[in-house]
């Protein structure tokens, strides 16, 4: 009686660890913070990206806060092979026309030709190469939307990479109305996660 005790005992301690084990591994995607519809759909393979533009007339300021969320299908690693190399955007994304990046100063330049304008832009991104999961903060140094900044999270969930991206700026006027701003940041965004997972898949 008491060996069955012992043994009965020893397995639930066992239960209860694998227990705590396994809530310890929930899903990355539900510890952010957005609406529980976002968070499945998310889960469930697709990939979101919205916007949220403002407009002070009197100031004449505009500012806005975009996010990009989206389950890769290989782990971080693997995913980032080719997206970390940011000197091929271009045979990548149709939107940028040429790409460099200066490993030293850590700033990667787009030229970019935005359909909702008449002429290319360039923005310079201080940003580290990414190679794997973790916090990547950048910000936008010069260019199109300086002082734009945000971070890249990349969290490891059962073979997959989920890529959580969020920016945030505020500025003189853009001359773009925010109506117009937003679906181009919101498609941009979406087009950007869908296109670099293809390539990297």
């Amino acid at each position: 009686m008491k060996k069955f005790r012992k043994g009965a005992m020893h397995y639930f301690f066992l239960s209860l660890f694998l227990s705590f084990s396994i809530f310890a591994q929930e899903n990355p995607i539900f510890k952010l913070n957005y609406s529980e519809n976002i968070l499945k759909r998310v889960d469930k393979g697709e990939l979101i990206s919205s916007a949220l533009v403002g407009f002070d007339e009197g100031k004449n300021i505009q500012s806005f806060k975009v996010f990009g969320l989206g389950y890769h299908k290989r782990n971080c690693k693997t995913a980032m092979r080719k997206i970390s190399v940011y000197e091929n955007f271009p045979n990548y994304l149709s939107i940028i026309n040429k790409s460099s990046y200066d490993e030293n100063k850590k700033i990667a330049n787009f030229q970019i030709s935005p359909p909702i304008l008449s002429k290319d832009i360039d923005v310079y991104i201080k940003i580290e190469r990414i190679k794997d999961q973790g916090h990547y903060p950048f910000k936008f140094v010069s260019g199109f939307f300086t002082a734009l900044d945000g971070s890249i999270d990349l969290t490891d969930f059962e073979n997959r990479c989920l890529f959580h991206v969020y920016a945030s700026w505020s500025g003189p006027y853009s001359d773009i109305p925010s109506p117009i701003l937003k679906l181009f940041l919101e498609a941009i965004i979406k087009m950007g996660l869908d296109n670099l997972f293809r390539v990297s898949t």
